[in-house]
């Protein structure tokens, strides 16, 4: 039987859930062999980034680095989405020919897509579901009107929000 403890990935690998109690520590060089590491001020959930690779890693005190997707990165830390964004781009950017590019797109896909319906269903918004290809509608509520105002929020200087005008 399957320990309950224990939860796929996306890729079916098991995996320790996040809620598993951890002690709160700071990673040192040799606990975190890789470039960037975004170290947790709470002391767990810390991750490390393979520029190498362009790899997530789960860092946790006395085990070896957990390889993560990028959406489960996000999922492990919501509050660092924009850091995690601008890792993974940066990677792609300087990776321009390599396919774990197109991965690290999805992977970032998914992450942000389950982060926002995670918190949209706990605020209590409706959320719908297009019938044709179960992607995700204009919700009904709070975050519609959300919606219309980031349409009025101008682009950057320099970018459209058109394709033509690119």
């Amino acid at each position: 039987m399957t320990d309950p403890r224990r939860i796929l990935s996306p890729t079916g690998e098991r995996r320790a859930p996040v809620d598993e109690k951890e002690r709160p520590w700071l990673p040192g060089p040799a606990d975190a062999p890789f470039t960037l590491t975004l170290v947790s001020p709470a002391g767990i959930n810390h991750l490390g980034f393979d520029v190498k690779t362009g790899q997530f890693h789960r860092l946790r005190q006395g085990r070896a680095p957990e390889a993560l997707t990028a959406d489960e990165a996000i999922r492990l830390r919501p509050s660092d989405i924009d850091m995690i964004i601008k890792i993974a781009g940066a990677w792609i950017v300087d990776h321009p020919h390599d396919a774990r590019g197109g991965d690290l797109i999805d992977e970032i896909a998914r992450g942000a897509k389950a982060t926002v319906l995670h918190f949209a269903v706990s605020d209590h918004v409706t959320v719908h579901v297009s019938r044709d290809d179960a992607s995700a509608a204009p919700p009904s509520s709070t975050a519609a009107a959300f919606a219309r105002w980031l349409d009025r929020t101008p682009p950057h200087p320099g970018v459209s929000d058109r394709p033509h005008e690119c």
